[in-house]
């Protein structure tokens, strides 16, 4: 049996992580996503940012982000992302996603 941590299973939070990575829209559109939107999967979200933080912060807290580079690239995106440290007026770029998107990829090993 999987000993479940916080909102999960370690491997059921890297799930979650994988799906925001390939299941959600990298698309910009020109009004703003809210999260009560009928379609609201898209990486320009503050949601989707502070969601792939939570998860990597527990899968890192628990040990489950294991070598350097997956847990240098995930130090890197809860610097950059965590809770308080997202720019409060700024709308989200191309390259916040591609960087998260890079940094998701290097914490899954793709």
């Amino acid at each position: 049996m999987t000993e479940k941590i916080g909102f999960g299973s370690p491997q059921e939070i890297m799930e979650h992580l994988r799906e925001a990575r390939e299941t959600w829209s990298d698309e910009i559109l020109p009004e703003i996503i809210h999260s009560d939107a009928q379609n609201n999967k898209y990486k320009v979200r503050a949601g989707w940012f502070v969601g792939v933080a939570a998860d990597v912060s527990i899968l890192l807290d628990e040990g489950f982000i294991t070598g350097e580079k997956p847990m240098e690239a995930a130090r890197e995106l809860l610097d950059r992302y965590s809770s308080g440290k997202l720019p409060a007026c700024p709308r989200t770029t191309a390259e916040d996603i591609a960087t998260t998107n890079r940094l998701i990829d290097i914490i899954l090993r793709k």
